[in-house]
């Protein structure tokens, strides 16, 4: 019976995410499926819990720049995520440096106009 490209699995030898899509050959088995689904709702939920704070009153009277506000995030990222798990500050730290890119994005197409 020959087999179909739906039912093709990687192999057992892949143990982290970087090996699977340095080395992987494009397929997830269900399990590495739910465990990149599951990774993907941590970072959601966190940019959610971390970006909807509200700002200190410092920060709420200082006019700053996006490029001053993306500086500061990793530490609220990672503040907010503290004394949760290990698990948790490697998710915050992703989160952070997705925000960081959109950010790197949006200046190359506007790098005069945000940061007045």
């Amino acid at each position: 019976m020959a087999q179909d490209s739906f039912a093709h699995t990687p192999s057992d030898e892949i143990d982290s995410w970087s090996t699977l899509t340095r080395e992987g050959d494009g397929y997830l088995t269900q399990h590495q499926r739910k465990a990149f689904e599951h990774a993907i709702t941590l970072v959601k939920q966190r940019l959610d819990d971390t970006l909807q704070q509200k700002s200190t009153v410092k920060e709420a009277k200082t006019a700053t720049s996006l490029v001053n506000y993306i500086d500061t995030l990793e530490d609220r990222f990672l503040n907010d995520a503290n004394h949760v798990s290990d698990m948790e500050q490697e998710v915050a730290l992703t989160a952070a440096r997705l925000v960081e890119k959109v950010a790197q994005i949006i200046l190359e197409h506007h790098p005069s106009g945000l940061s007045k």
